[in-house]
């Protein structure tokens, strides 16, 4: 009986040594980029006392703390009302505050603020300070002390033939990894809004966002948008070049002829420019506003993500991208819409098409930041592709987790379940084969 107890417990040890080896990490819940577009993407981390200190801190006087020293532009928790109106937040009915930078780029390619003097003046705490272009914040040759920028951040994006190029996060976590400058994507979304699951904070520890329970990557219900350890103050620019296709068609893996639209999703700020001009602004701290840009019409679209869109002029905004290079064509090169734009107009001379012309080149430019410390919203989706060749690829492939590490979930794939499975029959007959010996010789 001691040969039958000692076998037994070597069956065990090597059980849990099985289970132990094969259980899983968060590296097993990560999914692979499948986009091959050509995106530059930009991440910075903005702080206000120390890089590493929690920033639930409420500071009466924020605009002297951290990035915000010496600017106007402001970041920080609850910021009161008094500190300019392109800082306030923009109230429950999710609008953008337009205005708050130049309808044109400066020449090295950042937006710059479009506050005037006298508003300035106006907040006791910000006179003496000015209007400037936000490099500061953007350019990552730039150097400040609380600011730290990784340029040419990797596999942001995923392709699928519903969406094209695209990002969400209600879908999937995004967490920046420093050892590979790339984004790691996570099988769910992490993170609690005020209005949904799933949140952008690409610097969140993810020991702060999941767990993991019984092989499973269970969410944190606990960590919310407001939590102090999620470090909220952050910024992020995505540059592309694109070509307009004939009429702003495409065709999709079917051959059906499809619209090519581009639609993102955020909170805060978020500048959408093309060829240096402003054609959606949705800035200011507001909770998550979706803007669409249709090709094939030239119509562009604001409303809020959510479902408290109220009627055109108070919280939903329509008109045509080419109206926003007539309005400042005197400040465009010479030719610009000659060259760029084609407008078609009904009978009764009214506009039913404002956009690119076929086949022209264009720079997209985003330009996103977090500043109110609470939701982080960010979707992304660029259809059929932001640029190159169109993929074959399953209809939903950013929805998979990773099956390069064997799960205990799909036994198909799973080298844990026969393992396990194969060592507790060897032992119940070596066990077997014992006790007969044993009772052979009695």
């Amino acid at each position: 009986m001691k040969r039958i107890a000692i076998v037994f417990f070597i069956s065990i040890i090597f059980l849990f040594t099985q289970t132990f080896v094969n259980a899983k990490a968060y590296d097993d819940f990560k999914i692979e980029s499948n986009s091959t577009s050509d995106v530059t993407v930009n991440l910075f981390d903005y702080w206000l006392e120390d890089e590493n200190m929690a920033d639930a801190t409420k500071y009466s006087n924020l605009e002297n703390y951290g990035i915000n020293k010496n600017h106007i532009l402001l970041f920080g928790k609850g910021i009161p009302p008094t500190k300019g109106w392109w800082n306030r937040w923009s109230g429950d009915i999710a609008t953008p505050v337009t205005n708050i930078v130049y309808p044109i780029l400066d020449r090295n390619g950042y937006p710059v603020l479009n506050i005037s003097q006298e508003e300035i003046d106006v907040v006791e705490s910000l006179q003496g300070r000015t209007s400037e272009s936000l490099a500061y914040l953007f350019d990552p040759s730039i150097k400040l002390e609380y600011k730290k920028s990784y340029t040419n951040v990797k596999k942001l994006l995923n392709y699928s033939e519903v969406l094209g190029d695209n990002y969400s996060c209600y879908k999937n976590f995004a967490k920046y990894n420093k050892d590979t400058n790339s984004i790691d994507l996570y099988s769910k979304p992490g993170i609690i809004g005020n209005f949904r699951q799933g949140q952008f904070f690409p610097f969140a520890n993810l020991d702060d966002v999941f767990k993991i329970e019984n092989d499973e990557l269970i969410i944190k219900e606990e960590t919310t948008s407001q939590n102090a350890n999620i470090n909220h103050f952050l910024g992020m620019s995505i540059e592309a070049e694109f070509v307009q296709p004939k009429d702003g068609y495409v065709s999709n893996n079917q051959k059906q002829e499809q619209e090519m639209i581009f639609t993102f999703t955020g909170d805060d700020d978020i500048w959408v420019f093309i060829d240096g001009v402003l054609i959606s602004d949705l800035g200011g701290i507001h909770d998550a506003i979706t803007t669409t840009i249709n090709f094939s019409t030239g119509k562009v679209t604001i409303k809020p993500k959510e479902e408290t869109a109220i009627q055109p002029s108070v919280n939903v905004f329509e008109y045509y991208l080419g109206e926003k290079y007539e309005a400042i064509q005197g400040e465009l090169e010479s030719n610009y819409l000659e060259n760029n734009i084609i407008k078609e107009t009904d009978e009764l001379g009214n506009i039913t098409k404002y956009t690119y012309k076929d086949n022209t080149k264009h720079e997209l430019k985003i330009f996103y930041l977090e500043r109110g410390h609470t939701d982080s919203s960010l979707e992304a989706s660029f259809y059929p592709t932001i640029n190159g060749e169109k993929q074959e690829m399953d209809e939903h492939p950013n929805l998979l987790p990773s099956q390069s590490t064997p799960s205990i979930e799909n036994p198909e794939t799973s080298e844990y379940i026969p393992i396990v499975f194969i060592t507790m029959i060897i032992s119940i007959i070596i066990i077997i084969l014992l006790i007969l010996n044993k009772y052979k010789y009695n």
